[in-house]
């Protein structure tokens, strides 16, 4: 799976804008979290969802 996304993005842009687009909304000052280890289990593994979803 490795050689396929580093085939599909050889330089990482798509996967960065991915990531980016993903991490944005779950660190929002709203929520007043900043750092992984203020996020909550359900958070991270939403975030898990989100990429997938993302990657698309």
């Amino acid at each position: 799976m490795a050689a396929s996304f580093c085939r599909l993005d050889r330089d990482g842009t798509r996967m960065a804008k991915v990531l980016r687009a993903t991490f944005d909304p779950l660190y929002d000052s709203q929520r007043a979290r900043h750092r992984a280890d203020q996020e909550f289990n359900t958070d991270k593994k939403h975030f898990g969802t989100l990429i997938e979803i993302n990657l698309l």
